[in-house]
């Protein structure tokens, strides 16, 4: 408590200072030393949930040169949502994420996986607002269009829903064309085709992924399975 009493005092006689433009002798050594006290003395900053230590000057000195704390890292907090999610702890997931993007608001993924959950735990409002956020930081997100062209179909925004899909279908043809043979950006177009009606591209885009997928990529089951299914259900020239 003493020492964050005292990481005021440099500002608090600063202020004094200014303000009534004071010319005491001992006020400005006093600055001088009220501040050099603080860089001497260890402290804690609290960063979102997590305390993070300030040590003695020497000791951050001969840190310097280490990597930041991952607590000060937006993506390890996505991680850990994730990893939280996967064990059913929607609350554990839901304040993982939401500090990430305290630590960074323009991380579209992890509004996305924010939106995920939301959507998942029946706040489809809430998802949609942060499947918003993460296209307005990020237009080129496919998960983003994706994901709120499916919340905006749930709340009956049929024409906003559809928009979002054809974005979707955009996006995931960029990614086509920047790496032609990358399964998860035919596997997205893939499904999304199938969404929208285009049954004859979503055969297309899935074939491609059995094409270009190894025998280890993980949705390659899914993929099959839904192309077997599309193709009983479509057969070609119907």
């Amino acid at each position: 408590e003493f020492r964050r009493v005292l990481s005021d005092l440099p500002a608090m006689l600063a202020g004094v200072i200014i303000w009534h433009d004071w010319r005491a002798r001992w006020a400005m050594p006093a600055l001088i030393g009220l501040t050099a006290a603080n860089f001497l003395l260890p402290a804690a900053h609290m960063v979102t949930v997590s305390r993070i230590p300030i040590l003695y000057l020497h000791a951050e000195l001969g840190n310097w040169r280490q990597p930041p704390d991952q607590r000060f890292d937006p993506r390890a907090y996505n991680a850990l949502g994730l990893q939280a999610s996967q064990a059913q702890k929607n609350q554990d997931a839901y304040a993982a994420f939401t500090t990430a993007i305290l630590l960074d608001p323009s991380y579209a993924e992890a509004l996305n996986n924010r939106g995920v959950l939301l959507y998942k735990t029946q706040h489809k409002p809430e998802a949609l607002a942060d499947f918003s956020r993460a296209i307005e930081s990020d237009p080129g997100t496919f998960n983003g269009w994706l994901n709120r062209g499916i919340v905006r179909r749930d709340l009956g925004d049929a024409t906003g829903s559809a928009a979002d899909l054809k974005m979707a279908v955009v996006t995931a043809g960029h990614a086509i064309e920047h790496d032609p043979k990358s399964p998860d950006a035919w596997f997205n177009r893939g499904q999304v085709r199938s969404q929208t009606g285009d049954l004859a591209g979503a055969v297309a885009d899935l074939e491609k992924v059995v094409e270009f997928a190894p025998a280890d990529w993980p949705s390659l089951g899914q993929a099959k399975l839904m192309l077997t299914e599309l193709k009983a259900t479509h057969p070609p020239g119907r």
